[in-house]
């Protein structure tokens, strides 16, 4: 199992500023609206894969184990914040790194405010889980039943 994988973080962009809206056009020829990273986003993830790597080599990686992350958030000022809406952002970001494959591996996930320090940062602990849990998750599926809303007569 993987030693913990402590980084240091920009203050990440929240899920309100994750994507930018942009006009797109159809292969009909119908506008609508989609969407693209937003410059902040790309920002952040070029300063969180420069964090995860030393001489060009990733810090670390943890696979496809079960994975338990925590957060500290450092905001930059003393402004009201939901500390979930920093989620996707690091998260996507730790995957796009590399440190992870996909953010479903995460099944802790804790999040602490602590207090503001400009520019803003947070501490990202990242640790596998152990392995009962990491048996439980490899290849099973539980057995849904099925509810249905009609009384019993």
């Amino acid at each position: 199992m993987n030693k913990p994988l402590v980084l240091k973080l920009p203050w990440p962009p929240t899920v309100n500023h994750y994507k930018d809206p942009i006009l797109a056009k159809s292969k009909q020829g119908k506008t609508y609206i989609s969407q693209k990273l937003s410059d902040k986003t790309l920002i952040f993830r070029a300063e969180v894969l420069r964090a995860c790597r030393v001489g060009g080599e990733l810090v670390d990686s943890f696979g496809q184990s079960r994975i338990k992350l925590s957060v500290q958030c450092h905001p930059p000022d003393r402004r009201k914040r939901d500390m979930d809406n920093l989620g996707k952002s690091v998260q996507d970001s730790l995957a796009q790194a590399g440190i992870f494959e996909d953010d479903s591996q995460i099944d802790e996930l804790h999040f602490y405010r602590k207090g503001p320090e400009k520019p803003g940062y947070v501490i990202v602990t990242v640790e596998a889980l152990p392995t009962p849990l990491q048996e439980h998750w490899a290849g099973k599926t539980k057995k849904v039943r099925k509810i249905d809303n009609k009384p019993d007569i």
